[in-house]
């Protein structure tokens, strides 16, 4: 009998062996499976997150053309546009390479006085026909002591 137990015993083995490995397999296969939801966990959470950025940037999107739209109409309805735009239109009365580079923006405006500057010197230029860019200095006569 001690022929059969040892058979017994070789098919146990070997059937623990199987079992063994079936069971590592299963291991891994469970693994894997948990490994692959939380994969697809992350996944649908980045999904969410995109969704939810781009909902996001839509509506700041649409923010922002608003926001356009009403600083374009606030420009229009400005006092200092209407007022640059009248200026504009004086200086195109005057034909000059100074004032057609002015108005097309070749020389930059750094202030009033400028602008105040080449009317005056086109003015006095359109009147006398002379290029007059300043008046003469006055020269002061000095008073003698006697």
């Amino acid at each position: 009998m001690a022929n059969k137990n040892t058979k017994k015993s070789t098919g146990t083995k070997k059937t623990k062996n199987l079992l063994e490995e079936t069971g590592d397999l299963a291991t891994q296969g469970v693994l894997g499976i948990a490994d692959t939801l939380e994969a697809g966990k992350t996944i649908n959470e980045l999904i969410l997150r995109r969704t939810f950025l781009l909902a996001e940037i839509s509506s700041k999107q649409l923010e922002l053309e608003r926001i356009d739209r009403k600083l374009e109409q606030a420009l229009k309805k400005n006092p200092i546009n209407e007022l640059f735009s009248r200026i504009t239109d004086e200086l195109k009365k005057f034909e000059s390479k100074e004032v057609n580079d002015l108005i097309n923006g070749l020389r930059p405006i750094t202030s009033l006085i400028d602008i105040t500057k080449i009317i005056t010197n086109q003015t006095a230029k359109n009147l006398t026909g002379k290029n007059n860019k300043q008046a003469p200095p006055v020269k002061s006569k000095k008073k003698t002591k006697k």
